[in-house]
């Protein structure tokens, strides 16, 4: 081999020994212990059998698709299972596991009952639909959800023990009685087993009425019913978290919001809220333009002042107003100004002069306008519509209160007038035969719509009795009561959705159109 000039002898020998030593054989190494043997795999866990928590939707979805799967399932497992899910989570699952076609019968059913809980007639038709819709040749199974629905209400837990606070004296010493004979007559034709004990305490006005419940166990507290004895009630019952407080009127109009977290909800039939649906209801189709009159009184200020504010605010005009005191009998002069009948009257008479001979023609209302709304109460309505019939100012729709109808047949005097009236004031139907029947039980209701309604007000207490806790978790459940559908719409104020009927030939109709 021929070494490159440049590398010396000596670098080269030093680099043969670094070889010779790298291709040696390694030092022994220092005795190492055996390793342990690696352990056995644990053998996998055997499958645990399903369990769900009742109160979880996921858990009940698959509760419901293991149910599907036995040969003994029945609608009314699919209702055990979901049915005391508020509307809203039911109809979120049903979007959810729409594609699954398995659970889409079942959703539907227990979102279907869910929605009519509590209405047996409106259940039956919802039923029938979605018996076409699933199960078309299945035999009828409508009477067999019908029982077990019913049933299924029975057993959901309602208080024990009930007070309830009425007044002892004039002047509304009335008005509670026919609230006391609508409870009674209610307690009466539920089950015995089912009835709750019930305790009548007659408190004046100004009586604390936290302190007037002793301790007997009464889980619910009905009343008081005067305005300022449910102020002052409502004091107190933030620190009461024993029982339940159903108030039968609002309090004044300075107390504060209620908080919802209070136990505490009202029942009341004030006629502000039925001018506010008055003028919801016009605003809905279209008539944005009032005339109105009222009743020179605190009544006819508040109820007016109700309608003014929910037109205005939804976008109606007030075209023009008017006053009239309840001591007269003769309005003909102020609602001939407010219809501007006074004005074509004028307007003929000065044709005649201009002319020099008689101008042949009637005065004409005014027509610039979609309804008159009118705050009255019973005998002032009866003098106000034959007044304005014979001035023409019928054209156009005529609306007010319920106080507007004397609760019985009132001749021809009121035909025309719409209002929003409850199903037990109508000439017809089973509430109306209730009606009848209470009348003759206790004939001090007979000829007052006020103590009319009152008594259907006791009635439609207890038959919510059960129902606030629930009303309360789910603000779509509606009770239909004998004065209309009953909502717990902010968790404080039960809402009421009325009938809207007609007087005509003397008796109300319900009207065909919303």
């Amino acid at each position: 081999m021929t070494v490159p000039p440049s590398i010396p002898l000596r670098a080269l020998a030093a680099l043969a020994l670094l070889l010779l030593a790298a291709c040696a054989a390694p030092p022994p190494r220092e005795p190492v212990e055996p390793a342990m043997p690696e352990p056995e795999p644990e053998p996998p866990p055997r499958e645990q059998p399903f369990e769900f928590d009742p109160d979880a939707p996921a858990g009940r979805i698959e509760a419901l698709r293991l149910a599907i799967e036995q040969p003994d399932f029945r609608p009314t497992l699919a209702l055990g299972l979901l049915l005391d899910l508020p509307l809203a989570e039911l109809e979120s699952l049903e979007r959810r596991h729409g594609r699954e076609s398995s659970l889409v019968p079942w959703l539907a059913l227990a979102r279907t009952t869910r929605a009519e809980l509590l209405d047996d007639a409106a259940l039956t038709v919802a039923w029938s639909d979605w018996q076409q819709r699933f199960a078309p040749d299945a035999a009828d199974i409508v009477p067999g959800l019908l029982e077990w629905t019913r049933r299924w209400r029975q057993a959901q837990p309602a208080p024990s023990q009930i007070a309830v606070l009425l007044p002892d004296r004039a002047p509304l010493a009335t008005a509670g009685n026919a609230v006391r004979s609508g409870l009674l007559e209610a307690w009466l034709e539920q089950p015995v087993a089912r009835r709750a004990g019930l305790r009548f305490m007659d408190v004046a006005e100004g009586t604390d009425a936290l302190a007037a419940i002793d301790d007997q166990g009464s889980e619910l507290v009905i009343g008081p019913l005067g305005r300022e004895a449910v102020g002052a009630a409502l004091d107190r019952v933030g620190t009461d978290q024993q029982r339940q407080w159903l108030f039968l009127n609002r309090p004044p109009e300075t107390f504060p919001a209620i908080d919802p977290t209070v136990p505490a909800v009202v029942l009341a039939l004030p006629p502000e809220v039925e001018a506010q649906a008055i003028a919801e209801r016009a605003l809905a189709r279209g008539e944005t333009r009032a005339l109105m009159v009222s009743e020179f009184s605190d009544y006819g200020r508040r109820v007016a002042e109700a309608f003014r504010q929910a037109f205005e605010a939804g976008g109606g005009e007030i075209r023009g107003e008017a006053s009239y005191s309840p001591a007269s009998f003769d309005h003909t002069a102020a609602l001939a100004r407010l219809l501007e009948v006074d004005r074509s009257r004028a307007r003929l008479e000065r044709l005649t002069s201009l002319l020099g001979q008689p101008v042949s023609g009637e005065p004409r209302p005014r027509g610039d306008h979609d309804l008159l709304f009118v705050a009255a109460r019973g005998e002032r309505m009866r003098q106000l519509m034959p007044q304005l019939r014979f001035l023409d100012g019928l054209e156009r729709p005529v609306f007010a209160t319920s106080d507007a109808w004397p609760g019985s047949e009132s001749g021809d005097d009121l035909d025309g007038l719409i209002v929003p009236i409850s199903p037990w004031m109508l000439g017809d139907g089973p509430a109306a035969t209730r009606r009848e029947r209470a009348i003759e039980r206790f004939p001090a209701l007979a000829g007052s719509s006020v103590l009319q309604s009152l008594h259907a007000l006791g009635r439609d207490a207890l038959a919510l009795a059960p129902w606030i806790d629930e009303m309360r978790a789910d603000p779509s459940l509606a009770l239909p009561g004998e004065l209309g559908r009953w909502r717990l719409v902010d968790g404080v104020t039960l809402a009421r959705e009325p009938v809207w009927a007609q007087v005509r030939q003397g008796r109300l109709v319900p009207l065909s159109e919303p």
